[in-house]
C-alpha cells in the first residue's frame, strides 16, 4: 500500500475521532447534573490524543490531516440515549482500526493503530458498563403496578 492509501485510511480514522470528540463533548454540555458527563469529557480527552497521534503521522507521511468530521451524530439528548450512541461509535472505531490495521503495512503505524483500539475498546466498555448502570437505575426507580394502584408498600 503505497503512502496516499495509508493517508487516507489514516484520515479516515481521524474523522471518526473528530466525530467522536464532538459528540462526546456535546453529551457533556447538553445532560447536565449527571455523573456521565466527567466521564464524556475525560473519553473526548482521550480521543483528542487519537487525533494528534493520527494527525502527526498524516503529515509524517506527506498528506494534510482532514479535520472535518465524516457526520455529527448527536443520538441521544438524554442520557441512555448518549450512552447507547457512545457504544456505537465506539464499536464502528473498532471496527474500522481492526480493518486499517489488517490493510497497512507499516509495522510503526500499525502499533499505534493497535494502541488507540485498544483505548477504543476500554471506550467501548466503559460506555457500556455507564448505560448498564443507568438502566438498573432507572428500573430501580420504576413505579410499579401496586405503586400505581396504592396496593403496594
Amino acid at each position: 500500500m503505497d503512502a496516499t492509501e495509508v493517508i487516507a485510511r489514516l484520515n479516515d480514522d481521524l474523522t471518526g475521532e473528530v466525530e467522536a470528540v464532538l459528540v462526546y463533548m456535546n453529551h457533556h454540555f447538553v445532560v447536565p447534573q449527571h455523573h456521565t458527563q466527567l466521564e464524556m469529557l475525560e473519553i473526548a480527552l482521550e480521543e483528542m490524543h487519537h487525533i494528534q497521534q493520527l494527525a502527526e503521522v498524516i503529515v509524517d507521511l506527506g498528506g494534510a490531516p482532514e479535520l472535518t468530521p465524516r457526520q455529527i451524530r448527536f443520538n441521544g439528548a438524554d442520557v441512555a440515549g448518549s450512552l447507547a450512541n457512545g457504544t456505537m461509535l465506539e464499536t464502528e472505531a473498532i471496527d474500522g482500526y481492526r480493518r486499517h490495521i489488517a490493510e497497512i503495512d507499516d509495522p510503526a503505524i500499525k502499533r499505534m493503530l493497535n494502541r488507540i483500539m485498544e483505548e477504543e475498546e476500554l471506550h467501548f466498555a466503559k460506555f457500556s458498563e455507564m448505560l448498564a448502570d443507568f438502566e438498573a437505575a432507572a428500573a430501580a426507580t420504576a413505579p410499579t403496578v401496586g405503586d400505581l394502584t396504592g396496593d403496594g408498600e
